[in-house]
C-alpha cells in the first residue's frame, strides 16, 4: 500500500470522529469489513484492521461518557438550537463525504488487490517462462552451434538422422514398445535443443495458458515432421496415462506455430482419432471443420461422426437409427444400396442387411471361404455372399476339420442356397491350405475370398467385377473395409490412419493369374499380403483399390486371427520377419521378370517354397512345442548388407555342421533404413541347412542367445522375449562412436541393461577385437566383459595356397574389400605410396575404387588392375597376390577384418595399420603408407624372410582364427563342452 492511501485512511478517521456516534460506528464497521476481506490479498492490512477495531472499542467507551454529558447539557440545548442545527447540517454533509470517501477507498483497495493478484499471476507465468527459456537459452532460437553428431548419446545420433527417414525410429518405437526412442525423436523435433521432458514441459505449460505467443517463435525453428512423428508415436503407443493428451498438445502446438495446413494427412487423422478417444467432442468438431475433412475425406469424417453418435445416443439396439442414417449418406452418394436392421441379433454385424437390384447375367465368380470352428459367426458371412447382387456366383466352403457341432451347423447353412458347396478336410491343415483346396474346386472366371466372420455389402462383388470388366489391363482389384469393435466403434489396428482401408481378403483376380502364380503360400497367416505383393513383383502391376465406402465390416475381437499380431504402427515379430523374407524372394522375381525369365514358381508345396518362413507360421505349428530346445540362437538384424551378416552366416553354418541345434531371430537395428532386405547370403544358409527362423515370442528353450550386434539392443529396453534362456552374450563388432563423438550408435551400458531386462540374466560382453575392447572399456568401464575376444574365423584348409617365391618377377600387392572412401588413405599421395609403385610392385584390387576417383583414378594406372567386388572368390583372388596391403583413412578404426584373416590363411604377407597389432600380433607386418614399398622390397628380396612371415600368418589362423577355435568357444557357452573339434569342412563363400 502507498503512503498516500494510508494517510487517507487516517484522515477518514478524523472526520468520522466528528459525526454521529452510531452512524460513525456503522461506517467504521463497513470499512473494517472491507479492509478485512482485502487483507486476504494483503497481509499488511491485518494490522490496520486490528488498530481500527481497537479504536472502535475506545469510541464505544467514550459514547457512555458522552451520553452522561448530554443529559447534563439538556438545559443548554434550547439556547444552542441554532448552533446545533448548523452542526447537524455540517454533519450530514460530512457524512456524505465520508461515505463517498469510503466507497472510493474500497474501490481503490479492489483495484489494488486486482493489480497485485494480476502481478502475482504474471510473475508466476514469467517465472515459468524463465525456466523454459533457461532450458532453451543455451541454444537460442537459431540452430545449435554444436552440430547434432557431437551429441554424446545414441539419442542425439539417431535424432540427427530421424528427419531423413522418419519411418526408422517410428517403427523401432512401435515394434519394440520403446519409450527411450521418444528421446531421439524429441531431439530431432527440437533440432537438438530440448529433451523429451523439456519439450513436454512446454507443451503442457502452453495447454495451461502459461506461455505467451512468443513460444511460437521458438517452435517455428523446430523440425515439424519430427514433431508430428513424436505425437503419432505417443498417440499410437499410448503406454503412459498422459500419452494421448500429450500427443494432442504437440499437435496443437504445431498448429499454433505452423498453422493447421501444416499437418499432413496422417497427422490429421491420428490427431482427430486421439481427440475422439479422449472424448473431446467439441474440439473434434472444430478440427474436422478447420481441416475441411468433408471435402478431403468424407468417409473418414462420417465414420468419426458415427462413433460420436454411438457415444452420445441411447438405444435399445446395438446402434441407433441415426447411426444408420448417417452412415447411409455415404452409400447413397456412391449410388449403393443403404443398409439397415434386418435381424434382431445382439451383434451389430449379424443384424445388418441391405436390398440391391440383382444382376443375373455375367461371368461366374467363385467365392472361397475357409473356416475352422467358426459356426457362431459364419451365418452372417454366408448370407452376405448369397445376398450379393451379382447372382452368377458359387460359394465354395472348406471346413478345416472343425469340431462336430461346428460341422453340423455349417451343413445346415448349406441348405440356404443351391450355389453353396461344402467340403471338409480330414485334418486341420490351416486356412491357406484349405483355401488352395477350395481353388481346386472352383469353376469361375474370377476368383475372390470371403472371411468366415465378416459382413459384406450386397453390391461388393458387382462393384469389383464391373471394374475389372471395364479395365481389362488391370490385373486385379480389392474393395474397402472398416473394422468394428465389440462396442461397435469404427477403429484401426494397424499403421494406416484411416478407418476405411483396403480389404486384402477381397482381392478379385482372373483365374489364370492364380494358376500362373501358384495359389497362396501354405502358411498359417499373412499369405494374402504375400500373394498381393507377388502379383506386383511378377506382373509389374499393383492390385487396384476401388475407392468406395466400406463394402465389408470386419470384426475386431480378441479371438480373431490378427488379435495381438497387428497393432497400431507395428506387426508382430513373425509377420515382420515374414515380410523381410518374402520381399527378398520377390526382389529376385522382379529381376527375373525384367530379364524375361520364368514367372514365380508355385509356392503351395512347403518342400518347394523358394524362401524361408518363420517356424511359427508353418502350417500346423502356430505355437511351437515348449520343449523345443536350441543350443544357440543368433539374434541380430539380418538386413545388414556386409560384414555383420557375413560373419553370422559363417557362424551359423559352422555351428550346424558341428552338430549344434541352431536358430535365428530377427531384431531390428536403428542403424538401417526401412528399405533393406533380408541378407541373401544368410537366407541361402538358412534354407540350405533348414535352420529355423524363430521370433522372440516363441516359448522355446535356448542354451545360448548370441546377440550379434549391440545396436539391436539400444531401444529394446521394454522387450520381453519368451525364450527360456541359460546364457546371453553380446558380441560387440563395431565401435560405439567415431571421432569427436560422431556416429554414436550404441551405449553399451544401456544395451547390457536391455539384455538383462529382456532375458532375466546378466549378459557377458564379448568384444570382437582388442581395439573394440580397449575403446569400449574406456567408455563403459562397468560393463561385464568376457576374458577373451569373439574373433572371426575361417576354415584354414579352404585357403591353402602353394606360394612360389620368384625373385625374378615383380611381387603383386593386393586387397579385397568393399569400396568406401574411409577404407582408403585420405590423400592421393598416401594412396600412391601404398598401392601405386610401378618400379617396386604391381597391384590388384578387388572391390572397386569409385569412392576415391575424385582424388586418384587407380583404373588408369598401368600397374594397377581394378576388379569389381565379388568378381572372384577370395581364395582365387589371393592366389594371384604376394602381399595383402590394407591402409585406410585415419578416421576409421576397424573392429575386425574377415578379409585380413582370409589373406593370412592364404599365406600372403599382410601389411596393416599399427593399431591392428594387438589383434593379429606377429601374423602381420605394420606400417604407414609411406613405409609399404620398402617393406615389400625387403621381404621379397629375402625368400627365407618372406616364407617365415607367410608361415607365421598361417599358424596364427590355425590357432586363433579357425573354425575349431570358434566351436570350442561356442560349445562351452552352450553347455556342450563334449563336442569334438570340427573336422575340416568346405564352407560356402559368404559375401
Amino acid at each position: 500500500m502507498t503512503g498516500a492511501v494510508f494517510a487517507a485512511l487516517i484522515g477518514l478517521l478524523g472526520v468520522l470522529l466528528q459525526l454521529s456516534v452510531l452512524t460513525y460506528l456503522g461506517t467504521m464497521a463497513l470499512v473494517a469489513i472491507g479492509l478485512f476481506f482485502a487483507s486476504k490479498h494483503h497481509a499488511y492490512l491485518k494490522t490496520l484492521v486490528a488498530n481500527l477495531t481497537a479504536e472502535k472499542d475506545g469510541i464505544q467507551r467514550e459514547l457512555v461518557l458522552e451520553r452522561a454529558a448530554t443529559q447534563r447539557a439538556e438545559e443548554e440545548a434550547a439556547a444552542a438550537g441554532r448552533r446545533a442545527s448548523q452542526v447537524e447540517s455540517d454533519g450530514v454533509r460530512r457524512l456524505q463525504e465520508a461515505q463517498k470517501n469510503e466507497k472510493e477507498l474500497i474501490l481503490q483497495h479492489q483495484v489494488e488487490v486486482k493489480r497485485i493478484s494480476s502481478d502475482a499471476r504474471a510473475k508466476g507465468a514469467q517465472k515459468f517462462k524463465a525456466i523454459v527459456m533457461a532450458r532453451v537459452s543455451p541454444f537460442g532460437a537459431s540452430r545449435p552451434k554444436v552440430s547434432a553428431p557431437f551429441g554424446f548419446s545414441p539419442d542425439a545420433f539417431y535424432g540427427a538422422q530421424h528427419h531423413k527417414d522418419i519411418r526408422v525410429m517410428e517403427r523401432i518405437a512401435m515394434k519394440m514398445g520403446s519409450l527411450r526412442a521418444r528421446e531421439a525423436i524429441a531431439l530431432s523435433a527440437t533440432t537438438h535443443r530440448l529433451s523429451l521432458a523439456d519439450l513436454l514441459f512446454i507443451v503442457r505449460g502452453t495447454q495451461e495458458g502459461l506461455m505467451d505467443d512468443g513460444i511460437n517463435d521458438i517452435v517455428r525453428s523446430w523440425e515439424l515432421r519430427s514433431m508430428l512423428s513424436l505425437a503419432r508415436v505417443m498417440a499410437d503407443q499410448s503406454v503412459l496415462p498422459s500419452d494421448m493428451s500429450d500427443a494432442v498438445g504437440i499437435y496443437e502446438l504445431a498448429i499454433a506455430a505452423f498453422g493447421a495446413d501444416s499437418l499432413d494427412e496422417r497427422a490429421r487423422y491420428v490427431y482427430l482419432e486421439t481427440l475422439q478417444s479422449l472424448g473431446m467432442t467439441e474440439r473434434l468438431k472444430e478440427r474436422i471443420e478447420s481441416f475441411d475433412l468433408a471435402a478431403c475425406d468424407e468417409v473418414q469424417m462420417t465414420l468419426l461422426e458415427c462413433n460420436e453418435i454411438l457415444r452420445t445416443t441411447m438405444s435399445s439396439r446395438p446402434a441407433p437409427d441415426s447411426w444408420f442414417e448417417h452412415l447411409n449418406t455415404l452409400y447413397v452418394k456412391a449410388g449403393l444400396a443403404p443398409i439397415c436392421y434386418g435381424r434382431d441379433e445382439p451383434d451389430l454385424l449379424d443384424s445388418i442387411t441391405a436390398e440391391a437390384e440383382h444382376v443375373e447375367n455375367g461371368p461366374l465368380v467363385s467365392v472361397m471361404m475357409a473356416t475352422h470352428n467358426g459356426s457362431e459367426r459364419i451365418g452372417t458371412a454366408i448370407r452376405s455372399v448369397i445376398s450379393q447382387s451379382w447372382r452368377n456366383l458359387e460359394l465354395i466352403i472348406v471346413d478345416d476339420c472343425s469340431d462336430k457341432e461346428h460341422w453340423a451347423e455349417i451343413q445346415r447353412h448349406t441348405k440356404l442356397d443351391s450355389r453353396i458347396r461344402v467340403y471338409r478336410l480330414d485334418s486341420n491343415q490351416g486356412a491357406y491350405r484349405a483355401r488352395n483346396f477350395a481353388f481346386s474346386k472352383t469353376q469361375g472366371d474370377f476368383i475372390t475370398v470371403h472371411d468366415d466372420d465378416d459382413w459384406s455389402h450386397p453390391e461388393k462383388i458387382e462393384t469389383q467385377v464391373r471394374h475389372l470388366l471395364a479395365n481389362t489391363e488391370v490385373v486385379g482389384n480389392m474393395s474397402f473395409q472398416s473394422r468394428i469393435a465389440e462396442d461397435f466403434q469404427f477403429l484401426r489396428i494397424n499403421d494406416n490412419p484411416r478407418f476405411n482401408q483396403r480389404n486384402y481378403s477381397s482381392m478379385l483376380v482372373r483365374r489364370e493369374l492364380v494358376e500362373q502364380l501358384g495359389c497362396w503360400d501354405d502358411i498359417n497367416r499373412a499369405a494374402d499380403a504375400e500373394f498381393h505383393d507377388r502379383v506386383r513383383a511378377v506382373t509389374g502391376q499393383s492390385i487396384v483399390g476401388i475407392e468406395t465406402p466400406p463394402l465389408s465390416f470386419m470384426r475386431a475381437r480378441s479371438g480373431s486371427l490378427t488379435s495381438g499380431e497387428i497393432r497400431k504402427g507395428a506387426l508382430d515379430f513373425a509377420r515382420q520377419t515374414f515380410g523381410l523374407l518374402y520381399s527378398a524372394w520377390h526382389h529376385k522375381l522382379i529381376a527375373l521378370t525384367a530379364e524375361g525369365g520364368p514367372l514365380a514358381a508355385p509356392s503351395t508345396d512347403p518342400k518347394c517354397r523358394p524362401y524361408v518362413v518363420p517356424a511359427n507360421m508353418i502350417s500346423g505349428q502356430r505355437v511351437l512345442p515348449k520343449t523345443s530346445t536350441f543350443d544357440v540362437v543368433f539374434v541380430t538384424d539380418f538386413r545388414f548388407p556386409g560384414g555383420n551378416s557375413s560373419l553370422v552366416a559363417v557362424e551359423i553354418e559352422v555351428a550346424c555342421k558341428a552338430g549344434l541345434r541352431v536358430g535365428v531371430a530377427q531384431l531390428d537395428s536403428p542403424v538401417l533404413r526401412a528399405n533393406h532386405y533380408f541378407n541373401a547370403t544368410v537366407h541361402e544358409v538358412l534354407q540350405r541347412l533348414d535352420v529355423p527362423v524363430l521370433t522372440l515370442d516363441d516359448e522355446v528353450i535356448v542354451h545360448l542367445v548370441a546377440i550379434r550386434n549391440p545396436t539391436v539392443l539400444q531401444y529394446a529396453e521394454r522387450l520381453r522375449p519368451k525364450f527360456i534362456t541359460k546364457n546371453v552374450v553380446i558380441i560387440v563388432n563395431t565401435a560405439p562412436m567415431g571421432r569427436n563423438g560422431s556416429n554414436f550408435c550404441y551405449d553399451l551400458g544401456q544395451c547390457e541393461e536391455s539384455a538383462r531386462q529382456m532375458f532375466g540374466l546378466d549378459p557377458v560382453v564379448y568384444p570382437e577385437s582388442p581395439q573394440t575392447r580397449e575403446l569400449n572399456s574406456a567408455l563403459f568401464p562397468l560393463v561385464n566383459y568376457a576374458a577373451d575376444d569373439w574373433t572371426g574365423f575361417v576354415e584354414p584348409q579352404h585357403f591353402e595356397i602353394i606360394r612360389e617365391h620368384d625373385k625374378g618377377r615383380r611381387p603383386v600387392v593386393g586387397r579385397h574389400s568393399r569400396d568406401h572412401a574411409l577404407k582408403w588413405p585420405a590423400t592421393a599421395t598416401e594412396v600412391r605410396q601404398a598401392y601405386v609403385q610401378p618400379g617396386v610392385f604391381d597391384t590388384r584390387i578387388m572391390g572397386g575404387t569409385e569412392s576415391i576417383q575424385q582424388i586418384i583414378d587407380l583404373g588408369k594406372e598401368p600397374s594397377v588392375v581394378v576388379l569389381p567386388f565379388g568378381y572372384q572368390e577370395p581364395v582365387e583372388f589371393l592366389t594371384a597376390i604376394d602381399f595383402w596391403v590394407y591402409q585406410h583413412n585415419h578416421a576409421l578404426t576397424e573392429s575386425f577384418g574377415m578379409a585380413v584373416v582370409e589373406s593370412l590363411a592364404s599365406g600372403a604377407v599382410a601389411i596393416l595399420p599399427a593399431y591392428m597389432e594387438p589383434l593379429f600380433g606377429d601374423a602381420a607386418l605394420y606400417a604407414t603408407p609411406g613405409e609399404v614399398s620398402s617393406i615389400v622390397k625387403r621381404y621379397w628380396d629375402d625368400a627365407d624372410l618372406y616364407r617365415l612371415q607367410s608361415e607365421r600368418a598361417r599358424e596364427a589362423v590355425r590357432s586363433r582364427f579357425s573354425t575349431d577355435a570358434f566351436i570350442r568357444r561356442l560349445s562351452r557357452l552352450a553347455g556342450k563342452p563334449d563336442i569334438a573339434d570340427v573336422k575340416s569342412m568346405e564352407l560356402g563363400r559368404v559375401q
